[in-house]
């Protein structure tokens, strides 16, 4: 990464987990004989995931004050399925019994502080051919949902006001298309 003037640092990393899960039910009689035969069930294993990830982010400090901050991560999920797993109780044949799920992330920001404050306060949607589709501007101390209306793969979120004072429209071409 090349950037004019500032500090950049970065870091990249990988993770991994496994996790069996486990379930057990009851059903019938009234609420006390239910529980007391829901408790006394043993615990059946239904489902078990093999993740693996990796990820990359980067922080460019701009000034004192500003800083870009951008990451990616793909993570690669290994699962099982036992039979009788509810979520698959209808399903004919055994190819659900095992799945592997491709999953990648990405994120951009441009943060401002001020004072104990780190200001961001637009978001940009990006689709796969690296336009900009969306612009939503948020509000200081909103709890109000901010989500893109069509697929996309990042989010760029930057001061309120910075896409029009830096002239960037929705269709602008900001990323390569991916491929």
């Amino acid at each position: 990464m090349l950037f004019c003037g500032g500090i950049t640092r970065a870091k990249i990393g990988a993770d991994w987990m496994e996790d069996q899960h486990s379930a057990r039910g009851g059903m019938g009689g009234n609420a006390l004989t239910a529980n007391t035969m829901y408790l006394n069930k043993p615990r059946i294993n239904d489902q078990y995931f093999k993740n693996y990830g990796i990820y990359a982010e980067a922080t460019w400090q701009m000034s004192d004050k500003n800083r870009l901050i951008a990451g990616l991560r793909r993570d690669k999920t290994k699962a099982e399925y036992e039979t009788g797993y509810a979520g698959f109780a209808n399903v004919n044949g055994t190819a659900w019994q095992k799945q592997t799920y491709n999953l990648n992330a990405g994120f951009a920001r441009f943060e401002h502080q001020r004072n104990d404050w780190t200001y961001y306060a637009g978001v940009g949607f990006i689709d796969a051919q690296g336009r900009l589709v969306q612009i939503n501007h948020m509000q200081p101390r909103s709890l109000e949902h901010h989500c893109a209306k069509q697929p996309i793969l990042y989010a760029l979120e930057v001061n309120q006001g910075w896409f029009e004072r830096n002239n960037v429209r929705v269709q602008t071409r900001v990323l390569e298309p991916q491929k």
